[in-house]
């Protein structure tokens, strides 16, 4: 400490805190809050993250949406082991079976173009790590890549937008946990919804 500022550091981030918003744990308190559930948004269950989107976006994009999902669900994250959307939805040696829908190409303008709405799936998986750790849950999922739309999109607020596009941009994650992740996607029409636990 100096001047009244902390420096701290934690969770593969460092920086400087003003004194008044920390508060000295006696070893006691420190061991009842870094207990090994304080990481989980629902400990009976393991959970550590979720988030559910709604989209109101065409048929097309809805399909899209359902078939990344599809593949995304039951992804297992080992410990150390970094997570790529792009590479989860688009199987090496899988036939791109998306079909064109609507997607931002630059300074919000739109056009038709092979997986238009998945990005709704990288979106909501990253808004759920994202809404997490604004709840003070210790995810230990370092985002590594995240990036927003040209244009705002409607099932997220702007602040968990993370869009992908083959050759541009990706939606990353390392685990740095010392335990497995395994995410796990449901949706109906057109509701999607985003769940990560620990297993």
């Amino acid at each position: 400490m100096a001047n009244g500022w902390y420096y701290v550091e934690g969770n593969l981030v460092e920086g400087y805190v003003s004194g008044e918003y920390i508060k000295i744990l006696s070893q006691e308190e420190y061991t009842n809050y870094s207990s090994k559930d304080n990481n989980l948004l629902n400990p009976n269950e393991n959970i550590i993250a979720t988030y559910t989107s709604t989209s109101t976006y065409n048929e097309k994009s809805r399909y899209n949406m359902h078939l990344a999902a599809d593949y995304i669900n039951g992804t297992i994250v080992s410990p150390g082991e970094s997570y790529s959307h792009l590479a989860t939805i688009h199987p090496a040696g899988v036939e791109n079976i998306y079909v064109a829908s609507t997607i931002f190409v630059g300074n919000g303008k739109t056009a038709q173009a092979s997986g238009g709405g998945v990005c709704q799936t990288s979106s909501t998986t990253y808004a759920a790590i994202a809404s997490a750790k604004e709840k003070g849950i210790i995810t230990g999922l370092n985002v590594t890549a995240q990036a927003p739309h040209s244009g705002s999109v409607t099932y997220v607020p702007r602040k968990y937008e993370a869009t992908v596009a083959s050759g541009s941009q990706d939606f990353c994650f390392r685990n740095c946990n010392d335990y497995s992740i395994k995410i796990v996607t449901s949706y109906n029409h057109n509701t999607l919804k985003v769940t990560l636990y620990k297993i």
